[in-house]
Parts: structure tokens; sequence; C-alpha cells
């Protein structure tokens, strides 16, 4: 009996120190460790004793704000809500539409966008995901219509587009399928006219010719 329960309190452990992990893990990619520093002071983002220097740092009585800027409707309801950590954004920052509905959520570390970005259409509809590290846009950033359909798939690399880039008609119709190579220049179909010779059966362009 004691062995059971030894062997069951091991395995209830190992669980919780692997969710424990994954939390934090996931955690961390969105957010940096001045975003758990930041105070629990909230200050109204109409007060008069708040500006920004030339840097776009946010000051408090002349001292760099540390803690939360809110912002109200005039229906006393909180539709905005930024971390700041000695001026800088820091953290999440969350919008909200007057229905309550969440409008976007952006993390930052030291001033710079950070990890995952996600908007949202007033219906509760996604808008936008976009991905960033140090400030710089990364990965794929795909953007939504109203109605559901993506609007645009973009691949960053570096803050610059980079490899695939596709635009569709709010109909679903593909509009522009092109690529962005290592000189910066874009290979492929940029809006209704056809750029370059695609070979259909391979699924490649050949020869590449640039977009204008």
């Amino acid at each position: 009996m004691s062995f059971f329960n030894t062997n069951f309190l091991s395995k209830i452990s190992i669980i919780l120190i692997s969710t424990i992990f994954c939390f934090c893990e996931n955690s961390i990619l969105n957010s940096s460790i001045n975003g758990f520093l930041i105070p629990n002071t909230f200050l109204f983002a109409s007060d008069s004793k708040l500006n920004y220097n030339s840097k776009g740092e946010l000051y408090y009585n002349s001292y760099p704000f540390s803690g939360f800027l809110v912002k109200k409707n005039m229906y006393d309801q909180i539709i905005e809500k930024k971390g700041f950590f000695r001026g800088k954004l820091e953290g999440i920052s969350l919008g909200y539409y007057d229905n309550g509905n969440k409008k976007y959520q952006r993390f930052y570390n030291n001033g710079k966008k950070t990890g995952k970005h996600i908007g949202w259409f007033e219906s509760g509809q996604k808008k936008f995901k976009y991905f960033f590290k140090k400030g710089l846009s990364e990965k794929k950033h795909i953007r939504w219509y109203d109605n559901g359909m993506v609007y645009s798939e973009i691949n960053y690399l570096n803050g610059k587009p980079f490899g695939s880039t596709k635009v569709w008609r709010k109909d679903g119709k593909l509009r522009s399928n092109f690529v962005v190579r290592e000189n910066g220049r874009r290979y492929g179909l940029s809006g209704i006219k056809r750029c370059t010779k695609i070979d259909t059966k391979r699924e490649i362009i050949e020869p590449y010719t640039v977009l204008e």
C-alpha cells in the first residue's frame, strides 16, 4: 500500500511539474522578466501629468512610468490597458470594443513588440495574427476579412517580407501570389496579371521574372 501511494504521488508530482513548465515556457515566449515586475499601479490615459519624451517613453511627474495605463469609454468601461516598465511598453497590452469584445492582444519587451499579436473585429471574428521578435516582424502574418475569409498571408524574416506572399479578394479569389527572394525582388503573380511563366505540373516558377 505504501509503495502504491509513493508511486501515485510521484506521478502526480511529474504531471504538476510538467504543467508548470509548459505554462512558464508559453509565458516566456510572449513576455519577459520585466513584465512580472510591473507594479500594480493604474493611471488613466487622460491624466495631465503623463507625457511622452522624444523617444516615445512615458513619464509621470517627470519620472519614467511603471504600471498600467488605462483608457475608458463613455460608459466607464475599460477599452485599453497597457503595461509599462520604466517608461517603456512591457508585457501584455489589451484593447476592447464598447460591446466588451476583445479588440487586440499584444506583447512588448523593453518597448519592442515580441511574440504573437492577435486582433479581432467587433463581431469577435479574428482580424489579424502577427509574430514579432525584438520589434521586427517574423514568420507568417495573416489578415482576415470581416466575413472570415483570409485577406493576406505574408512571410517575414528580420522585419522584411521574405518568401511566399498571397493576397485574396473578399470572395476568396486569389489576387496576388508571389515570392520575395534574398535580393528583395518579387517573382510570381501580381494583381490579376501573370508576370512570369508558371509550370503548373511541377508547381514551380520558371524562369524568374521580376515584378515591378
